[in-house]
């Protein structure tokens, strides 16, 4: 095999759910790919730990990645994303974290699907773009 020269690296989220005890497990590499919204309307939204964000995927080689623990109550919603959503900018300004975080709180009463749906226009209106330039993944989940 030979060498590009380039590093090549990705940023990752692996997580998994603990049905019997409601528990959402996960780390992350390079970034942070999560947002929870807890369905008490008084708690607000919070993102993933920051703690847990390890090192991108293979940069550096040696990483050992730690995983956090987020219990989950009947109602609640978790949405992973992208840099894609975040990142994506008009004139230098990104949509960010925090708007997307806004956006989310006052659509946490939605349906899933509305509102992921919403926020893809939501980013497209903020872009003025009919295309993002960047990749997008979204995923969410609610407990029932």
């Amino acid at each position: 095999m030979q060498s590009t020269g380039q590093t090549i690296f990705a940023t990752a989220i692996y997580c998994y759910i603990n049905l019997e005890t409601k528990q959402l497990i996960y780390a992350q590499a390079g970034a942070r790919h999560g947002v929870y919204l807890p369905s008490a309307c008084q708690r607000g939204a919070s993102t993933f730990n920051d703690d847990s964000i390890h090192p991108a995927l293979g940069l550096i080689p040696e990483t050992r990645y730690t995983d956090e623990v987020l219990n989950l109550d009947k109602g609640d919603t978790v949405v992973l994303y992208t840099d894609g959503i975040v990142e994506a900018a008009r004139d230098e300004e990104e949509y960010s974290e925090a708007r997307m975080v806004q956006f989310l709180m006052q659509q946490r009463q939605s349906g899933l699907s509305d509102m992921l749906q919403r926020l893809l226009v939501s980013v497209g209106d903020f872009t003025q773009c009919k295309e993002l330039e960047d990749d997008v993944c979204l995923v969410a989940l609610r407990v029932v």
